[in-house]
This record gives structure tokens, C-alpha cells and sequence, in this order.
């Protein structure tokens, strides 16, 4: 019987040991589940600031871009009236 006894008090035991691994294990699944989803969530983040960032760079360098044109067509403008004047006939 009191073998009996101590077999039960074994398997007990052991039963105990084996919640414990559980828990532990479902405790690290879940830990390394968080820090996953956060380094995601912050993936996601970086990605659209960038993202805004590369927007605003572009619509910057269109800025500056219709400037120059603008510049430029100014000055093509200026040239083509200063030919127009220099071989448009005399008025008598």
C-alpha cells in the first residue's frame, strides 16, 4: 500500500511539474508573440512616416520645378518678344 501511496504521490507530482512547464511555455509563446506584433505595428509605422516624408519631398521638389519652368519660360518669353522687335519691318 504504500507503494501505492508513493506512485500516486509521484504522478501528482509530476502532474504538477507539467502544468508549471505549460504555463511557462504558454507564458514565452505569449511574450514572444507581443514583442513580434509590436515590432510589427512598428514596421508598419516607420513605413508610413517614411512614406509621408517621401511624399512631401516629392511634392517639394515639383515646387521648385514649376519655378525653374516658370523662370524659364519668362525668360523665353522676354527673348522671343526682343526677336520679334528686332526683325518686325519699320513703321514708316
Amino acid at each position: 500500500m504504500d507503494a501505492v501511496l508513493a506512485g500516486v504521490d509521484a504522478q501528482q507530482a509530476g502532474n504538477e511539474i507539467a502544468l508549471w512547464v505549460g504555463v511557462g511555455q504558454t507564458a514565452v509563446a505569449l511574450t514572444v508573440g507581443l514583442i513580434q506584433a509590436g515590432v510589427v505595428g512598428w514596421g508598419i509605422r516607420y513605413m508610413a512616416r517614411m512614406s509621408e516624408r517621401r511624399e512631401q519631398q516629392h511634392a517639394d521638389r515639383h515646387t521648385e520645378t514649376m519655378r525653374a519652368l516658370d523662370h524659364q519660360h519668362t525668360a523665353t518669353m522676354r527673348a522671343l518678344e526682343a526677336l520679334i522687335e528686332r526683325t518686325a519691318p519699320r513703321q514708316a
